[in-house]
């Protein structure tokens, strides 16, 4: 449990915040919110999509993408607890441990890494200024992940997919573009 001293309320007083592992809730095996967690990993839900992987998710909420909600295997949970960032979203209450083999079967990667956030898509409007990438049906969501991190990296403005492209909000494309495509 970490303490903030000096918040301005009198000398010696102080304000608890607890990020140690009982504080997150262990989510059950059949919760309905891990069917829900399911269908967003398989993009049955086109106004989310899942993150997955400690790297990933950690970048994601340190750049300020709102996640709604962090799914953690129960022996990743000290190193989720570590990253400043996800622990401020395990204070809001947004996060809940799972079991490793339920975690790994609703993870949209075959090999899960123990750590599953749900993102909002926002869908965003082709910029009309700047450079603009445009995919003519690239299928492979590993080739428009790379793509999308590629033309980030050069400042392009956006990158407008075709219809036949893969899905730019996959979890795979997420993965592979390194949370740019959000």
């Amino acid at each position: 449990m970490a303490r903030n001293r000096g918040d301005g309320t009198g000398a010696g007083s102080t304000r608890s915040i607890d990020t140690t592992y009982e504080a997150v809730p262990l989510l059950g095996r059949h919760s309905p919110r891990l069917a829900r967690l399911r269908d967003v990993a398989r993009r049955g839900d086109p106004a989310r999509t899942a993150a997955d992987g400690l790297k990933l998710v950690a970048e994601l909420a340190r750049r300020g993408v709102p996640i709604e909600e962090v799914f953690v295997a129960e022996d990743a949970l000290p190193a989720v607890l570590a990253e400043p960032a996800l622990a401020a979203v395990a204070r809001r209450g947004r996060m809940v441990r799972v079991d490793a083999d339920a975690l790994e079967r609703v993870a949209p990667t075959r090999t899960s890494q123990g750590v599953l956030a749900v993102v909002p898509v926002r869908p965003v409007l082709v910029p009309t200024a700047g450079v603009v990438l445009y995919l003519d049906r690239v299928q492979d969501p590993g080739n428009v992940g790379a793509v999308i991190r590629a033309a980030a990296a050069l400042g392009a403005t956006g990158v407008a997919c075709s219809p036949g492209c893969a899905d730019p909000y996959s979890p795979r494309v997420l993965r592979s573009s390194a949370g740019w495509a959000l």
